[in-house]
């Protein structure tokens, strides 16, 4: 029992670490159109699959143990918290970076750059109540 419970753990800690970046390179808004839509692709093949086919896929690689559950769960969690994640990124508010391009501030002074843009991403709301 807790062996089960630290493999989820660290399997869902191993998702976000792989998701988060994944899922800046998903979102439209602050990734090229390139870059986006196979990065999209690469999280709908993810999460299609269900969790039960990694697990044999891992199985078959890794024998059956830790690391084959640790592998498994961390490939359902990246499709499933990536696209969470680009999705929310994508619903930021674009009045920040139209003000301070009409101020004319460069590109690294700017407020709308990517990585002062994860910061206002809102939580999403079944994500909050959890």
């Amino acid at each position: 029992m807790v062996e089960t419970i630290k493999i989820a753990f660290v399997a869902t800690v191993i998702g976000f670490v792989v998701a988060l970046p994944l899922s800046v390179m998903a979102a439209s808004n602050l990734s090229p159109i390139e870059i986006a839509v196979p990065t999209r692709i690469l999280l709908a093949g993810m999460r299609s699959l269900p969790s039960i086919i990694w697990a044999v896929l891992f199985m078959i690689v890794f024998d059956m143990g830790t690391l084959a559950g640790i592998c498994a769960m961390s490939f359902y969690t990246v499709g499933y918290l990536g696209k969470l994640q680009f999705e929310s990124m994508e619903g930021i508010k674009n009045a920040p970076l139209g003000g301070s391009q009409a101020m004319g501030m460069t590109e690294r002074r700017r407020p709308g750059s990517w990585h002062s843009r994860v910061g206002q991403s809102p939580p999403e709301p079944p994500l909050v109540h959890v």
